[in-house]
């Protein structure tokens, strides 16, 4: 059980945590998905342990304003909330990680596990692997720096070295980090080859702060099965959050989720109409839209169709004449199972 006492000063108070199951989960950091009103809309379903922010480059947040960024904004109840930073310049990723914790963000998160060019091209993300030195230097600068709790979500060191990750993280833990998150895949696998969950394993074995498990969940018996698997003290959920909200309320409150869909894609509308500027809006809605459409077999038409409406009311007359007709059958896991 994560106890979310940290290194330093501070701690994140587990009064904040509305609902908190045996095996604490965790809402995965996504580009374009894990915004304000989709944090909302996972809490207000229920069952998530702690949320954590879209990517936040450090750059962005340390040399511009920061007033009314929408991208910095925080739902009613999406607590403990942690902001992801992802940059690979020490001064500049220390200035952006005191202003998020002067914002009143619960904890920093640094990025050395998105292994998208656009991303790994800056040497950000998951190309800090490639110069552990280096990536200690910024921990070890943002450590000091900050007071509050501090995770590092990293994937697998290339070639699968198990025994350079483990190095790695002894020396994270050694560097004051509290947590760090293993999603075991390296960068060239993507999502086509299955996450590696015996890695995860390795590392719990070795480290004594708290390890989180990610990759490849998509049902609860997937978070049971990591959980029991490789020992982690929580599961980190990504992709299959969007796919299906609900899965940490059925982890919390151990039952299938009996509700409509359509009853989502309703209460999503209304928040993400409530929370994000009006030029967001429609876009992130069908980018929500194109993941939890996929519980239907035959979802391309849908998708391809949204793609052509100007807003989330005429995207709703669309969905409600569409599944209301009950012509699309559910499938049990998308993307065969690897997310």
């Amino acid at each position: 059980m994560i106890t979310f006492s940290c290194n330093s000063k501070n701690e994140i108070d587990p009064k904040k945590v509305k609902h908190l199951s045996t095996v604490p989960l965790f809402l995965a950091p996504m580009a374009g998905l894990t915004h304000v009103a989709f944090r909302q809309l996972i809490a207000e379903l229920g069952g998530c342990s702690i949320f954590y922010t879209e990517m936040l480059n450090s750059r962005i947040v340390a040399n511009r304003s920061i007033k009314d960024d929408i991208f910095l904004k925080k739902g009613a109840i999406d607590r403990p909330l942690v902001a992801q930073l992802v940059g690979n310049d020490a001064a500049t990723m220390v200035k952006a990680a005191v202003i998020l914790q002067k914002e009143g963000f619960d904890g920093i998160d640094i990025n050395m596990g998105c292994s998208r060019k656009a991303i790994t091209k800056h040497g950000w993300g998951a190309a800090m692997l490639n110069d552990p030195d280096h990536a200690l230097e910024i921990v070890r600068s943002v450590r000091d720096a900050v007071c509050g709790f501090l995770s590092v979500k990293l994937r697998s060191i290339e070639d699968h070295n198990e025994q350079k990750l483990i190095d790695f993280c002894k020396r994270l833990e050694e560097n004051g980090v509290d947590l760090v998150v293993v999603h075991p895949r390296t960068p060239k696998d993507g999502f086509k080859r299955p996450a590696r969950w015996e890695e995860i394993k390795r590392v719990v074995q070795e480290l004594a702060i708290p390890v989180v498990g990610n990759g490849d969940i998509v049902t609860v018996e997937d978070i049971l099965r990591m959980h029991e698997e490789t020992g982690c003290s929580g599961v980190m959920i990504g992709r299959a959050a969007v796919i299906r909200p609900w899965i940490f309320w059925e982890m919390v409150y151990g039952m299938k989720w009996r509700g409509n869909i359509l009853d989502i894609l309703e209460k999503a509308a209304f928040l993400f109409e409530f929370y994000l500027p009006e030029s967001m809006r429609t876009g992130r809605f069908i980018d929500f839209c194109n993941w939890i459409l996929r519980n239907y077999a035959f979802y391309h038409y849908m998708i391809k169709r949204l793609c052509t409406l100007k807003s989330i009311a005429e995207c709703l007359d669309f969905l409600k004449q569409e599944i209301g007709s009950e012509s699309y059958s559910l499938v049990e896991r998308p993307f065969g199972g690897r997310l």
